[in-house]
């Protein structure tokens, strides 16, 4: 994907957005939503997150995005929010055996945006 075409795309995202989901999350559920529907829009087809994460292991990504040829495990915090002893494990567990994993926050938006386009391993 060239420039030209990255950045349409995401002007073409950020104009699908409400003027609500432009500004700030204030709300972890919000961020996820939002995370989604962009990730969706990247041809992320497969996504699975625990509707009740009291049912899942402590510390377990909030997020598994799957496309062909590409999985993401996916912690999602507040602008404020941290990692527990548990989620850290985790993700220094996959990143170690090899796994694509990541913390985003609202304010990382341009990250996640290059991150889901695969543009990040252009750079």
């Amino acid at each position: 994907m060239s420039d030209s075409e990255f950045a349409q795309l995401r002007q073409m995202i950020e104009a699908k957005r409400k003027p609500a989901q432009r500004e700030s999350v204030d709300s972890e559920a919000k961020w996820q939503s939002e995370v989604r529907e962009l990730a969706t829009l990247y041809g992320y087809y497969l996504q699975y997150h625990a509707n009740d994460s009291r049912r899942s292991d402590p510390g377990w990504p909030d997020l598994v995005l799957l496309r062909p040829g590409r999985t993401l495990f996916i912690e999602l915090k507040t602008n404020e929010g941290k990692l527990t002893v548990d989620q850290d494990r985790w993700i220094k567990g996959l990143r170690a055996n090899g796994h694509e994993c990541h913390v985003w926050r609202p304010r990382d938006r341009e990250e996640v945006l290059k991150v889901l386009s695969g543009k990040e391993s252009e750079r």
